[in-house]
């Protein structure tokens, strides 16, 4: 019999599942990962089969088996999940539909009205703009589910045969931690006081809480043992802030991905004033979640890799792009990038706007094209941070984790477009390291979520910006604030045009 200790951290992103073994001291043991489709069948539509989710902890869990992992090592595990992610199904978690995750905004008609009827800014990805779309567009539908949740809480579900729901997911639609509740006068408001006998809201658990042990049939699948623990994590973005140790007060975390997200622990609330979601607690006691978003970063990479260098081999495409982009100057010879691809969340909460490429002429290449892209994430990312300091927080270093960690090109030019020093993690895959974390102060190995994130997270490379750099940036990034203001009823009279072909 071992006497290891080791956690999971499972970490559901969009494009696929990663799981990280660590011990206590917050050292990587093994890693394995496995993919999932999304599918876009329209312009703002974005859904995923929970069951490709499922099939996907199958076949990762396994792995770690088959290469040595001994389960009896195996104490305790949390999940984190994109959010918010609605999926509906019955009271045994059969899926009745594809799950609308995050970035599917095909309820911004929804969204507006919600907001306008309660004096409120909510997201079109959140879930009563999602369920209203679903009543009355597949009312069928609506009316057969018995439960509406979380992705994660799905997840939780299947892993433990206990319904729940989280604190840090279900506060974006209106459970409130103070009241133990749901706002009953706002979900009638909005026409939707007959989901809130839906949620599985009789366990409500906070991140780091103990929900129980895996169901023995499922710890089979899984090749675990039946006694593990499983604990309740949170929000992918969120339990990244843990697996950064994004926790000073002059830090702000930044996780990339197919968007990226940028948040600040605070002692009260920056932006959010909305009574549906205002919390706190969001993640730990005593402390909001305040966060700016870009609903597509990641994703825009994606896509010029696949429509512009579909002919490189995967595993060298993106140090070859970054190669190329590199030789191009600053401002990609007179080409900026909105990175509106999928919608803005923040500041304009406007899920119809699209992204743009201005000043294309016949001497651009793709490589051109790239370089732009990756200029306009980072002045977007800048326009987040420039939202945190117009309210008083001063941002001196960004902790980043995710995929783009990995691009020393994206991390010099953010580093000079902000003129901010960037903290890289030894883990990029933060949230896995932050689940892992979770699942390791759930197992009582550390007396609160701080100490263990000062324990188990240490940073690998520090990028400190050009000054000359930033200044040329500076101009740019000017005229890239102005786009919108300037331009936005256009773009909304281009949408209902194209809307009404």
């Amino acid at each position: 019999m071992s006497n290891n200790n080791l956690y999971l951290g499972i970490d559901f992103g969009t494009t696929g599942l990663r799981i990280g073994v660590f011990d206590k001291h917050g050292n990587e043991i093994a890693f394995s990962s496995e993919t999932y489709p999304t599918k876009n069948e329209k312009p703002g539509y974005a859904t995923q089969n929970p069951e490709d989710w499922w099939k996907a902890i199958i076949k990762a869990t396994n792995k770690l088996i088959d290469n040595g992992i001994n389960p009896d090592d195996i104490k305790a595990l949390a999940v984190d999940f994109h959010s918010c992610s609605v999926v509906l199904c019955d009271s045994d978690s059969k899926v009745l539909y594809d799950s609308l995750i995050w970035m599917d905004v095909r309820a911004s008609k929804e969204n507006d009205e919600i907001n306008l009827k309660t004096n409120q800014e909510l997201s079109a990805e959140w879930m009563p703009a999602k369920l209203l779309w679903l009543k009355r567009n597949m009312p069928e539908l609506y009316n057969k589910a018995q439960i509406f949740c979380e992705a994660q809480d799905w997840m939780n579900y299947r892993l433990t045969n206990i319904w729940s729901i989280n604190i840090n997911c279900s506060v974006n639609w209106g459970y409130n931690a103070e009241n133990k509740s749901f706002d009953e006068d706002f979900y009638e408001k909005i026409d939707l006081k007959d989901a809130l006998i839906k949620f599985p809201s009789k366990n409500v658990y906070a991140v780091g809480d103990v929900i129980g042990e895996l169901d023995k049939d499922v710890a089979n699948l899984l090749g675990l043992n039946e006694n593990t623990i499983v604990v309740c994590g949170g929000i992918d973005s969120s339990i990244g802030i843990l697996g950064m140790n994004s926790i000073k007060d002059n830090q702000l975390a930044l996780c990339t991905g197919s968007s990226n997200l940028a948040m600040v622990l605070t002692k009260k609330p920056l932006f959010n004033l909305n009574k549906i979601n205002l919390g706190p607690h969001h993640l730990i006691h005593g402390y909001y979640t305040d966060y700016r978003g870009q609903t597509a970063s990641g994703s825009i990479i994606n896509w010029a890799k696949r429509n512009l260098y579909s002919e490189l081999d995967n595993d060298s495409a993106y140090k070859i792009m970054d190669e190329k982009a590199k030789e191009i100057p600053i401002g990609a010879n007179g080409l900026l990038v909105l990175d509106y691809f999928q919608g803005n969340k923040h500041p304009y909460l406007d899920g119809d706007v699209r992204g743009m490429i201005y000043g294309l002429s016949l001497s651009h290449s793709k490589d051109h094209i790239y370089r732009a892209i990756l200029e306009g994430i980072c002045f977007e990312t800048a326009h987040l941070i420039y939202q945190f300091e117009e309210k008083g927080r001063k941002i001196e270093e960004i902790n980043l984790s995710g995929g783009l960690s990995k691009s020393d090109l994206f991390l010099n030019i953010l580093a000079d477009v902000t003129n901010k020093k960037i903290n890289v993690p030894e883990k990029s895959e933060c949230s896995c390291l932050g689940s892992a974390i979770v699942a390791c102060f759930g197992d009582k190995q550390y007396p609160d979520l701080l100490s263990a994130c000062d324990h188990m997270v240490r940073y690998c490379k520090e990028i400190y910006p050009n000054i000359d750099n930033h200044h040329k940036y500076q101009k740019l990034f000017e005229l890239y604030l102005q786009i919108y203001p300037q331009f936005s009823d256009f773009f909304k009279t281009i949408n209902k045009t194209f809307k009404s072909l």
